[in-house]
């Protein structure tokens, strides 16, 4: 796990050593950058230590009882609960990662989500809000999961930057309204069912 922990920090020391040198008008460059953000933004949420196995386990019950998520939503309150039990059962048998560990991983995170964040915001006052189809990118990219992540002492800054860039038809109501909700803090949020890890 330590080693695990220096990998990361070693990677993202590396990629925002290099990243000042991007330029923002070239968009095969750009989509590395936003690439490389994207996978910094998901590196540490995804680590096994770092996520609730509950869904997964809940999802394979259900799959193991002949039953799609549309049939469960039918069942009855009773049988649900029995199954949300078993699956809250397994999931905290699963070994997780010491807390001094996980607040160590929390932290190098909410480094990497400052920095993404002020890169976004600067990409996004030098060139407008971009997104993958307009660069063309062959990599996956999400500006709008940087700035779901963005710290809260950047609110009022994005307020202002996603109304013009929504005015402006740069940005679609979808990824306005996810950031948008985020910067409020959160009033209405999805629940599991999106492949984004949300924390």
């Amino acid at each position: 796990m330590m080693k695990k922990i220096l990998l990361i920090i070693l990677m993202v020391f590396c990629f925002y050593c290099c990243k000042n040198e991007t330029n923002y008008n070239n968009n095969s460059e750009l989509c590395s950058l936003l690439a490389e953000m994207t996978e910094n933004d998901q590196r540490i949420r995804k680590l096994p230590e770092m996520t609730d196995p509950f869904f997964k386990i809940l999802d394979s019950i259900i799959l193991a009882n002949y039953t799609s998520k549309y049939e469960y939503a039918d069942l009855p309150r009773d049988k649900k609960l029995e199954w949300g039990k078993i699956a809250r059962k397994i999931a905290d048998k699963k070994t997780k990662a010491p807390k001094k560990i996980t607040d160590s991983l929390w932290e190098i995170q909410s480094k990497i989500d400052i920095e993404n964040t002020k890169t976004l915001i600067d990409i996004t006052k030098k060139r407008g809000w971009v997104s993958k189809k307009q660069l063309k990118c062959k990599n996956y990219i999400s500006p709008v999961l940087i700035f779901r992540h963005a710290p809260e002492k950047f609110w009022k800054d994005l307020k202002p930057l996603i109304e013009k860039e929504f005015k402006a038809g740069r940005m679609n109501s979808g990824d306005y309204w996810f950031i948008n909700n985020h910067i409020n803090g959160r009033p209405t949020d999805f629940g599991n069912g999106f492949e984004i890890i949300e924390n």
